[in-house]
């Protein structure tokens, strides 16, 4: 599994990429930059449009007409222009990291401590407004679902924790996977249609593929970047993944988008309901 460089650009901190199969289109974000990017044409002459956010922006959450991003304490929509859904009020020592549009329909999100060494990000579900579900984690990162297990990446822990779904209620089932023994802290992660899950490495300059609960990955890649930020499976048949990266390093690569082909297949993303 050889990762290919799908569009060179230099993302301070490229993160949160969603595949949107109704148009074909990739979304992801600089969070360092401010910037929402489009990416189309994966799988020819790659076409690149930068939106620029009215702050910091740090993941994006798909509706059937539009789509949702969150930025430092607050949640947009964009149709055309940014409108404001909500904000939580939090200390200033915190801001929105990654997030996802659920299986019910809800935006879930993140915070993480900026100084990245105490418990005082929590998880987010949006319904129209913010409900905290999960407390007491320092950088809340990758998130996805399994049927009706959630999984959810705490990074300086070095952990993915499950929980089971239960209404609106999370039932904790311990943790899922450990990655002291691999360079980086897990950052970004996404499930497959097998239900694995496949994680970047930050700092570590890998993706790893996990069955949960084991205690080894069952694939490792290397990617051609230290800074492996965040992942998604993508493309008509959902048999890509798309990889962000980031050019804090300095590495002539950083920053740019990869893609992997896979023999695995992903599944389409959650729509979030349409808050007006």
């Amino acid at each position: 599994m050889n990762p290919k460089i799908l569009l060179r650009t230099r993302a301070s901190l490229g993160e949160g990429p969603v595949w949107d199969p109704k148009m074909e289109r990739l979304l992801w974000v600089d969070i360092e930059g401010g910037k929402l990017h489009i990416t189309t044409n994966v799988e020819g002459e790659v076409s690149d449009q930068v939106l620029v956010a009215p702050e910091m922006v740090s993941s994006i959450g798909l509706t059937e007409s539009s789509f949702l991003v969150s930025a430092r304490q607050s949640l947009y929509r964009y149709d055309g222009s940014f409108k404001e859904l909500g904000s939580i009020k939090d200390v200033p020592q915190v801001r929105f990291n990654d997030g996802k549009c659920g299986p019910d329909g809800n935006f879930w999100v993140g915070t993480m401590d900026l100084g990245e060494k105490d418990e005082i990000g929590k998880l987010y579900v949006f319904n129209g407004r913010f409900k905290v579900i999960v407390d007491k984690l320092i950088i809340s990162n990758g998130l996805d679902w399994f049927r009706d297990v959630f999984y959810l990446v705490d990074s300086p822990k070095k952990r993915v924790y499950a929980f089971r779904v239960k209404g609106e209620e999370l039932e904790s089932l311990g943790v899922a996977v450990e990655t002291w023994d691999y360079p980086g802290v897990p950052d970004g992660m996404t499930v497959d249609l097998s239900g694995n899950l496949w994680i970047a490495h930050y700092g570590g300059g890998i993706i790893t593929k996990w069955e949960p609960f084991s205690r080894k990955p069952i694939l490792e890649v290397k990617m051609p970047v230290k800074i492996v930020t965040s992942l998604t499976f993508g493309g008509k048949d959902l048999d890509k993944i798309f990889v962000t990266s980031s050019s804090r390093a300095g590495e002539e690569l950083g920053g740019s988008l990869f893609v992997l082909e896979t023999d695995e297949k992903g599944r389409e993303p959650h729509l979030c309901k349409e808050w007006i």
